[in-house]
């Protein structure tokens, strides 16, 4: 493993579907904030088949629509437990 490429984290714990599918949409709405021209149905898509959830073409346009934020946006607090770049300067 380089650190150009990291595998996906194994889940040891037995995490439902719907756990798992939140987590990843949390991970990809952190990776469009910080990288704006992210391609994000393919990076959404690519972390479903990691972790083995199949979805059809619909239901992957139906959690990209899903997403929150804007490209480049701060992620919001559902990812940061409230706390805002102003709460870390205190």
């Amino acid at each position: 493993m380089t650190a150009e490429h990291t595998d996906p984290r194994q889940d040891v714990h037995d995490a439902s579907t719907d756990d798992r599918l939140q987590g990843i949409l949390v991970q990809v709405a952190a990776d469009r904030s910080l990288t704006p021209d992210l391609d994000v149905r393919a990076a959404l898509a690519d972390r479903l088949s990691d972790q083995g959830i199949d979805v059809d073409a619909a239901e992957l346009d139906r959690l990209v629509g899903s997403l929150p934020g804007q490209p480049g946006e701060e992620p919001g607090p559902f990812l940061t437990d409230g706390a805002t770049s102003a709460d870390d300067a205190n």
